[in-house]
This record gives C-alpha cells, structure tokens and sequence, in this order.
C-alpha cells in the first residue's frame, strides 16, 4: 500500500480517538475531571454498560490528569480492580491500555497482546457479549499496530458478529469496524471483501441522517478509506473503479492545508494510467509524486522509491533503457531508508526490463534470481500467514466453545445443587408439619385424657378403685420407661441386637464376588495400585493381592484376618512372603512402605 511509515505511528493515534468517535459517539472531555477512584471503580463494576459509556468516561478523566496522578490513579486503581468483579477488572484493563497508547513514553506501563487475551477470555467465562465484542476490538488494534493482519482481520469480524447480534438496528456502531475489516483484508489480499467492507462503512459514514458527514475525523476515515479502496480496485485490474476512489481521495486530501497525501494520491493515479498504457499522463503524475515525497524527508522515501521505478520502467518502454537504470539505482538507494520488500521487487523487476532492452543477459539473469526469491518469499509468507489465521481461528472457536461448554456445566452443576437446596428444603418443611401434626394430635390425645378423667372423678364412687388401678399401672409404665432409658444409656442390647451384630461380624472377603466388590470401591480410592504392584511384581497371587491391599489400608493383623476370613497368623505369614516378593527387608513394615514409597 502506497503509505509511509511516519503515518503508520500517527494514524495509530488518529485511530484510538476515532474509535472512541465514531464506535460510540462520545467526544472526549476536555475539563478536569474530580479525582475520585471510588467512583471509578463504581462505574467500571456495573453490570451493564451499553456501547461502554462509563468506560470511556473514566478512561477520559484518566487521561486528563497530569502525569503524576495518573501515575498515582493507576496504581490505586489496580489495587482496588483486584478485589473488585470480573468486570471491573476486564475495564480497567482497557483503560491502562488505552492510557499506555495514549502516553507510550510511560515506563511503568507493560501492558502486553498475552494479557488483553487473558481479559478477552475472562469476558468469555462470564460471557458479557458487550465485553466480549471490545475485547476483540482492541486485540484486533493491537494486530494491525503489530502489522499481524490476518489476525487483525479475525478478531475484527469476531467483534463485528457480536455486535450485530447486540444492536442489529444501529449501523453505526459498525462503521468503524468494517473500515479497520477493509484495511486489514487489504494487507491479506482479500481485495473483494475489502471492497465490500469499505461500502458498507461508506453507508453510514456518507450518509448525514445516520453519522455527520463534515466532521475532521470522519474526512479522516474516508481519505484513508478511498484511497485502500482504490487499491483495492488496482490490485483486481478494475481501473475505472480505481481512478473514481482516488478522485474521491484526492478530494478529501485537498480540504487539508498542505497535506502530503495529495502527493501520494497523484501517484497512485499515476500507477493506474501506466498499468492502462497512458504513460504521458502517468509520467506527469508520478513525478509530482517523487517531488512531494522526497520533500517530506526519509520517512517517505519508500513512496518516493515506488513512484521513480514506475517513471524507470516508462523510460524502458520509451526506449530510454540507460536513462531508465539511472532512476532505478537512485530508487534502490531511496529505498534503503525506508526498505519494503514489495517494492523492492518491483526495482528487481525495473532492472530486469532494462537489462533486456540493452541485451544484458548476465545482469538480467541475476536480477531475475533476486526477483524470483524475493517474489517467492513474500508468497510463501503470504500463504503462511493465511494457514495460520485459519489455524488460530480455529484454535480460538475451540477454546470459546471449551469456555461455553465449562459454562454450561457449571450452571448445571448449580441448577443441580439449588434442586438439592430445595429438594432438602421441601423435605424439612414436610418433616416439620408431620411433626406438628403429630404435636397436635398428641395435645388433642392428652386433652381428651384430661377430659375423661375429670368425667371420671365427677362419676360414682364406684369408680374409684378402677382410677387407683389406672393410676398403679401407669407409674408402673413410667417405671418401666425409665429403666429402658438406663438400659439405652448403659447401652444394653436385646438378642435380636445381638444377632444383627453377630451378622456384620460375620461378614468376610470370602468369595470372588466380595472380593471384586471390595476391589472396584478400593480402586476408586487408589486407582493405580494394582497396576503398578503387578509393574514391579507381575506374578502376583490373587492372595499377595489382598495382603497388599490390607497393608495399604494399614490395618492390623486381627482386623486383616476378620475381613479376609483368616487367621491372623495366616495374615502375618501373607505379609512376610510379600515382602520377599517385593524384593524387601525381612523387618520392612509393609504400612508404612506402601504409604510412603514414590512407586504408590
């Protein structure tokens, strides 16, 4: 692209000011804002922030501090972020990386690609689409700064997809981002979706009722923007089309005193009219283009380099072939201020017409290596970057949709738990109303007890013996009800007890069925215990098994034995043919190998 490095670095800055601009309408402050972290950390913690309002506020009062607060307002900041929600931490992020472009002489500001990735995939975890569209906004402004293209282009329209399912009725919100889409699909070689990603930023951008027309930094936009397209358009052979977008380009570059891309505009023309054939118009052209480029010192000189092989390679065609090595040579050293590989090619290129028009076989041969190496590098890279955008686009689908199926099982597992909460709940609240009701009928139970034995006493006295015998029989419940108490807390056990205890006495590893069901609980414990004793041991009898597994459970010789169906000397003789197996002392304590040894 016809563009000289000095503009790269302001355009970087022009770029932040007209994202903050254009993407969200909102001009910077110009008063001093009130220094209050408080209410910063307040604004970058909320929940939801439509087209990041708060966001741009506090990041504008940063930026209008004096250095020192600054300093000193990054650094509370960041303490406070740290202990604050994903939110805050994802915002402020930004701001220090807007504030690290906007002031790059700051020492203390490291803010790195790799950590704005961490803060796009945290936004991912919380899944902020918001968030998550500005994310990708700023890692693809970092790429373009880095002249990583490819992946510029697709965290761009990663940023462009979520932001249509946001606001599907505000275009504007776009306007910027398709315009970075077609500078970027440029620079890959995506002529025809840079095209069309220029038009439908033309159709807000030009149209009055939707973004001002006649404002500095959207006549920005479209200078730079007209004049990709009309390379765009160059690069497809459409010539036609390419002379209307520099026209329109040219324009713009007019309404600026003195601007230097009149210049460079003239010689993109230039180029269209030589590829056409119209060499007097080009010649005119191009060599107003090598003057003004020349003029704006070294930062121009690979413009100025281009446009003098295009004037050699007239002259070649002209039948001038001497005239046309001269320019060529003092392209190659113009070219050396500012090299770009391209453009180198194209000399290579220049050489090579010259030196077959004079019948120079030799020097045509050599420069025709140089050309074909370099031409054949830049293709490898350019086929190179492309595989490693689809690689690294598929790479990020596949950590997002890891990050949402994370997502979705940890609303599982809560939708899960809050079902047990209420399930629990439900449970009690049924528990304490069968217990209640139990209350009441006792009370209504103990009311009519009461009841009756007032009719009793009211009744003949011939009921007297019979109110005595009910009296004597219920001390002797009472009794009978305190000693069954003295006999729990004693805990004294009936024979049926008895029995059941004597039953899970009873109970043994004795058949292989007990013995796989002991094996897969003990596995699920220990899962690689039998794998690695059988590494060290592979012969091992099903009996060297259970004796390891015993010692490894540390239990003792009589608790060994009850649970094998053993005697405990039997145990202890297991023991001491394991250890022998195992290769150990005679005195080896089998527990304390199998806790501590690094093989299990």
């Amino acid at each position: 692209m016809r563009r000289p490095d000095t503009s790269k670095a302001v355009l970087g800055k022009q770029v932040i000011l007209i994202q903050l601009m254009l993407s969200f309408s909102i001009f910077c402050q110009a008063e001093q804002p009130s220094y209050s972290v408080e209410k910063w950390v307040d604004k970058l913690s909320v929940k939801s922030d439509p087209l990041m309002h708060n966001w741009i506020t506090v990041t504008n009062e940063i930026l209008a501090l004096d250095t020192t607060d600054q300093r000193r307002a990054i650094h509370e900041m960041e303490l406070r972020c740290q202990k604050a929600n994903p939110r805050c931490r994802i915002r402020f992020s930004f701001t220090k990386n807007e504030i690290s472009k906007a002031n790059p002489s700051f020492a203390w500001v490291t803010w790195s690609l790799e950590k704005t990735k961490q803060m796009l995939q945290l936004a991912y975890e919380i899944e902020d689409p918001y968030l998550i569209a500005f994310g990708n906004k700023v890692i693809a402004n970092d790429y373009w700064v880095l002249g990583d293209f490819g992946m510029a282009v697709m965290h761009t329209r990663i940023a462009i997809e979520n932001m249509e399912v946001l606001y599907p009725d505000q275009p504007t919100e776009n306007t910027f981002d398709y315009y970075t889409l077609g500078e970027n699909l440029y620079h890959t070689r995506e002529y025809k979706a840079a095209i069309e990603s220029f038009h439908i930023a033309l159709a807000s951008l030009g149209n009055p009722s939707l973004l001002p027309f006649d404002t500095i930094e959207n006549r920005g936009i479209l200078l730079y923007l007209y004049n990709t397209m009309g390379l765009s358009y160059q690069k497809l052979h459409q010539y036609d089309s390419a002379l209307i977008a520099f026209d329109h380009a040219l324009k713009l570059a007019r309404t600026y005193p003195n601007h230097p891309w009149v210049t460079l505009i003239q010689g993109n023309r230039g180029d269209v009219f030589f590829m056409q054939g119209r060499y007097d118009s080009a010649k005119v052209l191009l060599a107003l283009d090598v003057e003004g480029s020349l003029a704006q010192g070294p930062g121009w000189a690979d413009n100025a380099a281009n446009s003098m092989q295009w004037l050699a390679r007239i002259k070649t065609i002209e039948g001038d072939p001497k005239g046309a090595l001269e320019i060529l040579r003092a392209s190659d050293l113009q070219l050396k201020k500012l090299p770009k590989a391209r453009i180198q090619a194209n000399i290579y290129y220049g050489f090579i017409e010259a030196f077959r028009k004079l019948g120079n076989a030799d020097s045509v041969f050599i420069y025709m290596q140089k050309y074909q190496h370099l031409h054949d590098s830049l293709e490898y890279a350019a086929g190179s970057a492309k595989a490693e955008v689809v690689q690294m686009r598929l790479e990020n689908e596949a950590n997002i949709h890891r990050i949402t199926s994370l997502n979705k099982e940890k609303r599982r597992i809560s939708l899960i738990r809050n079902f047990i909460i209420v399930f629990v709940l439900l449970l009690s609240f049924i528990g304490f109303m069968v217990l209640n009701r139990q209350k009441l009928k006792l009370k209504v139970k103990q009311q009519q007890a009461l009841d009756e034995k007032r009719i009793a006493e009211q009744e003949a006295q011939s009921a007297n013996d019979q109110l005595k015998l009910y009296t004597r029989n219920l001390i002797e419940k009472n009794t009978l009800v305190e000693t069954l108490q003295q006999q729990l807390l004693q805990k004294e056990i009936s024979e049926e007890q008895k029995v059941h205890i004597a039953s899970l006495s009873a109970h043994a590893i004795l058949t292989d069925e007990d013995w796989e069901n002991f094996k897969n609980l003990f596995e699920k414990v220990y899962p690689a215990f039998f794998y690695r004793l059988r590494q060290k041991v592979s012969d091992l009898s099903m009996a060297d098994l259970r004796i390891a597994a015993m010692s490894k459970l540390q239990l003792s010789n009589k608790e060994a034995a009850t649970l094998l169906g053993i005697a405990p000397n039997s145990v202890l003789k297991g023991r001491q043919r394991l250890r022998h197996r195992l290769g150990l002392e005679p005195e080896t304590d089998l527990e304390h190998y199998f806790a501590h040894s690094p093989d299990f």
